[in-house]
């Protein structure tokens, strides 16, 4: 017997993905993750295809494996059927295996598993993370407010004024961290209640690695010693590991959304969570 992970999103999901199939298997059961919703598609412009199987490496650490069941041009049919079918408990026992679907994301599965979980990711790092003073930043996600309006409507203003304000020092330079860099930029500097501020691409930062730029960025936001996070999953895991870092600053340093949309994840521990309005 053993458990299936059925992989799926950005790396942030994918972690998720990784601490439920952690919390619930048993200590001796494999640990299987079958990326086939990563395989090449017909059509470069399909949104799946700019997702990259990324947690390759933390599977390894754990000791697991990686399976392919080589569905190609059925990736969005497959992808959709997880993503349907994994919602609830996010998971199904089928033939004495526990298969994971969908994003099963839980605020509380990272720190049930991270005995375990933790040493992996820090195996990962390309070097030890340390939280770098002075360093703050900002993360803006636009891809879900263009591509899915009627569901997540825009980045909301008033969170991003008073996080910003209550958080971050205006007196130093802010790294924006975004899947459109200079859009979020541009968004950020037109906020009413933060002119004073001035936002730089956290492009400009030197790359803590060479590998894909998901880890690279992540690794950025967890070393700022002050951090606005956005409604995504990936802050999240920005935050959770800043948290774990030896010399992590006060919880009150970093800010996410209270509560996100569909799933109601909670901050991390480590970190406070402010309203985030769904402005559609």
């Amino acid at each position: 017997m053993g458990t299936l992970v059925v992989m799926r999103g950005g790396l942030g999901n994918q972690l998720f993905q990784l601490a439920g199939a952690m919390t619930l298997k048993d200590s001796s059961e494999a640990l299987v993750v079958d990326v086939s919703v990563f395989e090449p598609l017909p059509s470069p412009n399909d949104s799946l295809a700019r997702r990259r199987y990324e947690v390759g490496p933390i599977v390894d650490a754990l000791g697991g494996r990686e399976v392919n069941l080589h569905l190609g041009y059925l990736r969005r049919l497959y992808s959709s059927l997880a993503h349907r079918l994994g919602r609830g408990s996010g998971s199904r026992r089928l033939l004495g295996h526990t298969v994971v679907l969908g994003q099963f994301i839980d605020s509380s599965l990272p720190d049930a598993c991270a005995e375990e979980l933790w040493p992996a990711i820090v195996k990962n790092m390309p070097n030890p993370i340390t939280v770098v003073p002075g360093r703050q930043g900002v993360h803006v996600r636009l891809g879900d407010y263009r591509n899915n309006p009627q569901v997540y409507g825009e980045p909301d203003r008033k969170y991003y004024e008073l996080s910003i304000s209550t958080v971050l020092d205006e007196r130093t330079p802010v790294y924006v961290f975004s899947d459109d860099e200079a859009d979020a930029v541009a968004w950020l500097s037109g906020l009413s209640g933060v002119h004073g501020y001035r936002f730089i691409g956290a492009s400009n930062l030197d790359p803590i690695d060479s590998g894909p730029s998901s880890w690279s960025g992540l690794w950025a936001m967890a070393s700022c010693e002050r951090l606005v996070g956005g409604l995504s999953t990936y802050s999240w895991w920005a935050a959770w590991v800043a948290a774990r870092l030896p010399d992590s600053p006060p919880a009150s340093h970093r800010v996410l959304p209270s509560s996100m949309p569909e799933t109601f994840l909670k901050p991390p521990t480590g970190s406070v969570g402010l309203d985030w309005e769904i402005n559609v």
